[in-house]
C-alpha cells in the first residue's frame, strides 16, 4: 500500500483532529515543493507567493485576499513552525476531544484562529506602535492556542508533563504563554503574539458560555463531510444501542456542556471515547 493511500485513507478515516493536522501538512508539503522549484529554476523566492496565503495586516489588503483570513492558519513556511504547532494542536487536541465534539473541535480551530486574525488586524491598524503596511501573518499558533485555552479554562488543574519542566498544572501553563506573549510583542514577532492572544481569548469565551449552554462554536458545526443519501425504498440500518446512547450523551454536551451529564454518561463517554467522527 502506497504512502499516498495511507495518507487518503487516515483523512477518510481519521477524526477530525487527524483531519486537521493533514490540512496543515498537506499545505506545507506543497507550498515547499513549488518553492524549491522556483529557486532550482533560478526565480527569486520572496513573499510574493507567501502573500497568497498569509493574513496581511492591510486592511485594504485582506479586502481583496479575504480568503487569507482562513487560509493562514493552515500555512506555514518553516519546519520547526509546523512541526511545534502540530504537535501543540495533537496534544491538547486530545485533551479536548475527552469532553467536547468533533464539530467543536472544529469549530475552536476555525474560529480561534479568525479571532487570532481579527485582534492581529485590528491591532496594527489602531496601535500607534505598529504598522500594517507589508505586515503579514501565519501558522496554526492562534487556533492551536485556542484549543489550548478551551482545555486550560475547562480542566485546570489538569496535570501537564514538560519536557525539562517537570509536571504543571494547565493552568499555569496557559498563564504562562500569556505572559511570555505579551512580554514579547515589543522584542519580535509582534503580530504572531498578538495572533495567539487572539485565539487564547476565544477559546476561554467558548468554554465560559459553553457552562452557560450557549456553543459559540455552533456557526461552523455544519461543516462536515457529507453522508451517502438513503434511498427512499431502503430503510436506514440501525445502529447499535450503544452508538446511539453516545450520540445522545454527544448531544447533550454540545447543548448544555460536560458539567450537564450524569455519572452513568460520564462513564459511558469514557468507555467509549476511542471513536470520532
Amino acid at each position: 500500500m502506497s504512502i499516498a493511500t495511507d495518507i487518503k485513507r487516515d483523512y477518510r478515516h481519521g477524526g477530525t483532529l487527524t483531519r486537521l493536522i493533514l490540512i496543515n501538512v498537506g499545505i506545507f508539503v506543497a507550498y515547499s515543493a513549488v518553492r524549491v522549484v522556483l529557486y532550482l529554476s533560478g526565480h527569486p523566492v520572496g513573499h510574493a507567493y507567501a502573500r497568497m496565503l498569509a493574513v496581511p495586516a492591510d486592511a485594504h489588503q485582506l479586502l481583496l485576499r479575504p480568503w487569507t483570513a482562513v487560509s493562514y492558519m493552515f500555512f506555514h513556511e518553516e519546519v520547526l513552525h509546523i512541526a511545534f504547532n502540530m504537535l501543540w494542536l495533537y496534544w491538547f487536541g486530545q485533551i479536548f476531544m475527552q469532553g467536547h465534539t468533533p464539530q467543536q473541535l472544529r469549530g475552536v480551530y476555525l474560529l480561534g484562529g479568525l479571532s487570532g486574525a481579527v485582534l492581529f488586524v485590528l491591532a496594527y491598524n489602531l496601535l500607534p506602535a505598529f504598522n500594517p503596511h507589508g505586515a503579514m501573518a501565519l501558522g496554526a499558533s492562534a487556533a492551536a492556542m485556542a484549543v489550548m485555552f478551551a482545555c486550560a479554562s475547562r480542566w485546570p488543574n489538569q496535570p501537564i508533563g514538560l519536557l525539562l519542566v517537570g509536571t504543571v498544572r494547565l493552568k499555569h501553563l496557559a498563564l504562562a504563554l500569556v505572559i511570555i506573549d505579551v512580554a514579547s510583542i515589543p522584542l519580535s514577532n509582534a503580530g504572531g503574539h498578538i495572533a495567539h492572544l487572539g485565539g487564547a481569548l476565544y477559546g476561554l469565551a467558548f468554554t465560559g458560555l459553553l457552562r452557560r449552554g450557549h456553543d459559540i462554536s455552533r456557526p461552523l458545526a455544519k461543516l462536515r463531510h457529507q453522508r451517502t443519501p438513503i434511498a427512499p425504498n431502503h430503510a436506514p440500518p440501525r445502529r447499535p444501542a450503544h452508538e446511539q446512547r453516545i450520540d445522545r450523551i454527544l448531544d447533550k454536551i454540545s447543548r448544555s456542556g460536560y458539567d450537564s451529564l450524569s455519572t452513568a454518561e460520564k462513564a459511558a463517554l469514557f468507555k467509549n471515547k476511542g471513536g470520532s467522527a
